[in-house]
């Protein structure tokens, strides 16, 4: 019988549990004869504005994760932005903190533009796809986000790969089956007592 790879990796963490530990498959290579969208608009910048964009973004996240004011971040985020629309980066971060403020529409917004102008950019892609699926979930819709799981998952995202897995219905039905079979074929034979009891 033959099944796609896709089905293949399913199995093989059903049935390898304790292996989620193991390296993720490479992800694939950016050409780099054709950069992505988000690399060509800032090689294009000249120096001092691209060395400003860089301020503000790592600004950005110094808030967020230092002073945690997230709303701040967002405005240095913006700024950066402002300087280049299409900075994939700078997008994703931007993406995580309306999240964590709770503007999930805004987020998705990033996001969407993120995948967009990252294209080719598997660092990129494997968090903005990471990112998209957890909104998905919050805003309970489950084939989207597993469809983003399994993307982020293809560039890289070993904790994106598992959850596609945990959120596959088929993975889940399969993995149910296999601990009962598994718990069938591990229990003690009944004893010769036992028998005789039940006849």
């Amino acid at each position: 019988m033959n099944i796609s790879a896709h089905d293949s990796s399913i199995l093989d963490l059903i049935f390898s549990p304790g292996a989620h530990g193991a390296p993720a498959p490479a992800p694939p290579k950016p050409d780099p004869a054709r950069p992505s969208p988000s690399a060509q608009a800032i090689a294009a910048l000249d120096p001092a504005t691209a060395s400003e964009m860089r301020r503000l973004e790592a600004r950005g996240i110094e808030l967020a994760e230092t002073a945690a004011d997230t709303p701040a971040a967002i405005a240095a985020f913006t700024s950066a932005l402002a300087l280049c629309p299409a900075n994939a980066s700078v997008l994703n971060n931007r993406a995580q903190a309306y999240r964590l403020l709770g503007d999930l529409d805004a987020a998705l917004a990033d996001l969407n533009a993120a995948i967009a102008h990252g294209a080719g950019d598997s660092f990129v892609l494997k968090q903005a796809h990471t990112q998209r699926a957890v909104v998905y979930k919050s805003l309970a819709q489950p084939d989207q986000s597993l469809a983003d799981f399994e993307a982020a998952a293809r560039h890289g995202n070993e904790i994106a790969r598992i959850a596609a897995v945990k959120e596959n219905p088929i993975a889940q039905l399969c993995n149910a089956m296999v601990t009962d079979l598994m718990a069938q074929y591990h229990a003690p034979p009944p004893s010769a007592a036992e028998g005789e009891k039940k006849n």
